[in-house]
């Protein structure tokens, strides 16, 4: 499996995550909806700069 192929799939894993979070009405669900989120970005970010390469 390719770097892009990985990035790809651990984004949409993130994606789920996210959204099964969002929603969850504590703050942990928050905080951790909110972390997901920063990781997702990151890995958009390196799927940027691969695909600039």
């Amino acid at each position: 499996m390719d770097m892009q192929t990985r990035l790809s799939l651990l984004d949409q894993h993130l994606a789920l995550l996210i959204e099964s979070t969002e929603n969850c009405g504590s703050l942990t669900g928050e905080s951790v909806s909110a972390t997901l989120f920063i990781i997702q970005e990151q890995v958009r970010q390196i799927q940027k700069a691969v695909n600039q390469e």
